[in-house]
């Protein structure tokens, strides 16, 4: 009983572990960065939100792993962007509320 215990958490584990770092999808989203925070209780993460058009209310909301990439962000605040992202198939805490990670901008 105890081996298949191990092997159950071995598989579980490596299969989370995958999940984490799988990209489901890689692209770009474009509109106005209307927030930029840095919150948590346990992590303190990067999040924003883009508005995605002007005569919308659709809001993305996206992490940003990078703190350096954040400052910069912060420095676009209200103004049009255009931002590259990951989507991983599994979000992780440490990295950021969204399962969306944002890693450029232009």
């Amino acid at each position: 009983m105890a081996r298949w215990l191990a092997i159950f958490l071995a598989v579980a584990g490596v299969g989370c572990l995958a999940a984490h770092q799988y990209e489901f999808s890689v692209g770009e989203r474009s509109g106005r960065l209307i927030k930029l925070s840095h919150e948590g209780i346990l992590f303190k993460t990067w999040e924003g939100q883009l508005k995605l058009s002007a005569s919308s209310t659709d809001t993305w909301a996206f992490s940003i792993p990078d703190p350096e990439l954040a400052r910069e962000l912060q420095e676009r605040m209200g103004r049009d962007v255009t931002l590259h992202y990951s989507k991983r198939l599994v979000g992780q805490a440490w990295v950021g509320e969204t399962s969306y990670l944002v890693d450029g901008v232009r």
